[in-house]
């Protein structure tokens, strides 16, 4: 074993031959920050019922055991966010949440869930019933034994851009009760009406929103030099452009209300006419009348 030689001279820290490599972002602490690279650049979901509808509008079940497919459409004692009816006679539904306080206000409709506990037999309800929810908003022993839950989640491509909404069987649904949909007793065509009637009054209703807040805007541009209005250049500008998001959300609002709106219009004329005729088993005729009504109006929507 050889000698124990001496004691060498310190070395320099990582940080004092950054300095000398030519780091010059601040002090040691600035620097460690500085290590940990740039924020996240992904793209974020901004998450929506209708991206969601979209989502699981394919994943749910197998397209060839679907039957029909509705949204927003009360065919129970509630609202129904994402109903699907199979070939079998079955009914999936999906109570769509973006918000643990959304989630946590659902139980409020104690009827609803009496119905889906099974306590309350007086009128129909799905045979299976899910909660579907942003990957991870709720927990899996959050939801009632009567329900099943799905995760809606993101994938990215290599820039960083959304490219998919997968959804994952948190917790399969259990069945609630094995009777089968009977068509007649769920009046789907005036449902179907009504919601037409429903989805017309929102479109009005929005459209005169933004009639009011053009109205603003052009108060605020011809009046700079009012004195009623005390607002000086840079409010101003503050003011338009948040009237201005305000008018193109709902601009795109109305596009879809009223597309809704037609839907169900023609759609309910459309099962009036077939069950005149007495042709009960209409998918068919439902399938074709939705590919034309997409590639008609649909399109019409998208370059709004």
């Amino acid at each position: 074993m050889g000698k124990k030689g001496s004691k060498g001279t310190d070395g320099k820290s990582a940080y004092q031959i950054a300095v000398e490599k030519g780091y010059d972002g601040g002090d040691e602490s600035a620097w460690i920050v500085s290590l940990k690279g740039e924020k996240d650049d992904k793209e974020q979901p901004q998450w929506s019922e209708k991206l969601i509808q979209n989502a699981i509008k394919w994943q749910l079940l197998s397209p060839s055991t679907i039957k029909y497919h509705m949204e927003n459409l009360t065919v129970f004692n509630w609202e129904s966010d994402s109903l699907f009816i199979t070939r079998s006679g079955y009914i999936y539904e999906c109570e769509i949440k973006i918000s643990r306080g959304d989630f946590k206000q659902d139980f409020k409709k104690q009827k609803k869930h009496l119905i889906l506990e099974g306590k309350d037999n007086t009128e129909q309800s799905p045979n299976y019933f899910y909660y579907v929810v942003p990957k991870d908003l709720i927990k899996v022993e959050e939801v009632p034994e009567y329900a099943g839950l799905i995760y809606v989640d993101v994938t990215y491509n290599f820039n960083g851009k959304i490219c998919g909404y997968p959804i994952t069987f948190v917790k399969t649904a259990p069945i609630i009760h094995k009777d089968k949909v009977n068509l007649n007793t769920l009046n789907l065509i005036d449902k179907f009406y009504y919601n037409y009637i429903t989805w017309k009054g929102v479109a009005r209703n929005n459209d005169k929103q933004i009639e009011d807040l053009e109205k603003v805007i052009n108060n605020i541009l011809n009046s700079e030099s009012d004195a009623t209005y005390n607002y000086n250049l840079n409010e101003s500008k503050k003011i338009i452009e948040e009237q201005n998001q305000r008018i193109d959300a709902l601009k795109k609002q109305l596009n879809n209300e009223e597309y809704n709106s037609k839907y169900y219009f023609e759609r309910s004329r459309m099962l009036q006419k077939l069950l005149i005729n007495n042709d009960i088993d209409y998918k068919k005729e439902i399938e074709e009348f939705d590919e034309k009504f997409d590639k008609e109006y649909g399109k019409e929507i998208d370059k709004k």
